[in-house]
């Protein structure tokens, strides 16, 4: 329904390299969930992005 009313839509809960190829398939355009990260509270994400760390976990390694 996004897809056809012209809005990205954004899937959370997304736990496994199925689930988002699928979600892919269907037309998702964000996913988020702990296939990417666990739940950080905002100081972590704070360090995380402080840390100009490349994002290089295993599951962003997957194609969608």
């Amino acid at each position: 329904m996004g897809k056809n009313l012209g809005v990205d839509v954004i899937a959370e809960g997304v736990e496994t390299a199925q689930q988002a190829q699928v979600l892919n398939r269907l037309g998702c355009s964000y996913v988020q969930g702990h296939l990417f990260s666990e739940a950080l509270d905002a100081d972590a994400a704070g360090r995380l992005v402080a840390s100009d760390a490349p994002f290089t976990p295993e599951a962003a390694r997957v194609p969608v």
